[in-house]
């Protein structure tokens, strides 16, 4: 039998003393129990009115609702856990939405929100990029619901903001990589025969050079047209290069070996107003790689003369090698599909020059992209470097900021150092002499 404020009773003998003095004090731990469970039953319950804030908080996705008369805006989740801002100011109005929206999606997204308003639809998407308290931007999805009156007037505008970020980057690293990889096909293809031209153009130039009525100013112009054939022929071997199509003869090196051989190169090609400096690790071990030599040297060169171009008044070039683990996938930093975890060299190679902008980061490795103005440039620097480390099992990686430098890293697979090399020991016994005299 149960009463009110959780007591309970129970019926006993009359003669048994004893035993009502055990069920009256068992009687009191119960109704003390049974005030505890329903205490810590009614802490834990949430009401059902709170169940989307337990979801976005859960999400960790913002929530804005906008009263489109006013123009009131306020964030009632997210507004500090996702964007950093001050928690205990969610109240502002539409313009602090406008203001951080980044301009290059604000003409795009505006409009769009726009035309959904005046019309009949009940929701609206979009995916834009939008300002944390931090300056940092980051790629957000909006999922909005339009509250209207009966009339079909837009009253409110209530959406959630998922922070897409990573998702964008993969996604524009898969676009990235499938285009350069259709770039490749082509400037491989073109590359291919328009060398076996060049091929027969210097062939004939050779024979033409030979022949003894070939004087004097004709044989000025039969020189002038062998070197642009030249020229020419240098160019697709970069084309080749890039589309992973130039026959190497990887062998196993040490890199650090290879930038110390190339440091006085280095020293003479970017002049005296760069200061070279090399951090240089894991030399006791040996930091091993199976590649091209040559075409690892060309690729430091190529780098130090970015470098150099980018530093017109002087400044610091900088070398550093390690010895990466990426087996994990989050320690990774690339997230394509032809990543292969393991040990990877690292050539770091950095210098505190004028940096890039968005815009040229995003066509850095393509075939003629170039930012200089001088036209003797190819624009076949970076996208020979992307094919020969590709075409060695590597990969590349750049950042840079403008007015901050810029930072190239090169990963390279590693490999196991060489055996050394076997010789057999005289074994101290003559030669048997032969009966000739």
């Amino acid at each position: 039998m149960r009463l009110d404020e959780g007591e309970q009773i129970t019926k006993t003998p009359p003669h048994s003393h004893s035993r009502e003095r055990f069920v009256a004090t068992h009687l009191e731990q119960i109704s003390d129990e049974s005030k505890t469970a329903l205490t810590l039953s009614e802490s834990h319950s949430s009401p059902r009115d709170d169940y989307f804030a337990i979801v976005a908080r859960a999400t960790n996705d913002a929530v804005r609702d906008w009263n489109v008369k006013s123009g009131a805006l306020s964030w009632p989740q997210g507004f500090d856990s996702l964007l950093g801002y001050d928690g205990s100011s969610t109240e502002c109005d539409i313009g602090f939405w406008q203001k951080n929206v980044h301009p290059g999606d604000c003409a795009r997204i505006a409009p769009s929100i726009r035309d959904a308003l005046v019309g009949t639809s009940a929701h609206w998407s979009g995916e834009y990029r939008f300002r944390r308290a931090d300056g940092t931007y980051i790629n957000v999805l909006e999922r909005s619901l339009i509250l209207r009156a009966a009339d079909g007037t837009p009253e409110r505008l209530i959406g959630s903001l998922m922070d897409v970020t990573a998702r964008k980057q993969l996604q524009d690293q898969l676009c990235r990589s499938q285009k350069m990889e259709a770039f490749g096909q082509l400037a491989g293809g073109v590359a291919h025969d328009f060398n076996n031209f060049l091929t027969t153009i210097l062939g004939y130039g050779d024979l033409l050079l030979h022949e003894r009525q070939i004087k004097g100013t004709l044989a000025d112009h039969v020189t002038e047209i062998r070197a642009a054939a030249a020229r020419a022929s240098a160019l697709t071997q970069q084309l080749l290069a890039f589309s992973r199509r130039q026959p190497l003869e990887p062998v196993i090196v040490e890199v650090n070996s290879i930038i110390t051989n190339l440091e006085r190169s280095l020293l003479r090609l970017i002049g005296e107003n760069i200061s070279v400096v090399c951090h240089l690790h894991h030399e006791k071990e040996g930091a091993h790689i199976k590649a091209d030599p040559s075409q690892i040297t060309q690729i430091i060169l190529n780098l130090a003369v970015n470098a150099r171009d980018a530093m017109p008044t002087g400044g610091q070039l900088t070398l550093e090698t390690a010895i990466v683990d990426l087996t994990k996938e989050t320690e990774s930093p690339f997230q394509c599909g032809d990543f292969v975890p393991g040990e990877y060299v690292l050539i770091n190679i950095s210098d505190t020059g004028i940096g890039m902008n968005d815009e040229a980061k995003v066509h850095l490795f393509e075939p003629f992209f170039t930012t200089k103005a001088d036209r003797e440039r190819s624009g076949l620097g970076l996208a020979t470097c992307y094919g020969i480390v590709h075409q060695s099992g590597g990969h590349l990686r750049v950042e840079s900021e403008q007015g901050k430098g810029t930072t190239v890293q090169i990963y390279l697979p590693r490999v196991p150092a060489p055996p050394p090399p076997s010789y057999k020991r005289p074994t101290g016994k003559k030669p048997r002499g032969g009966t000739e005299t």
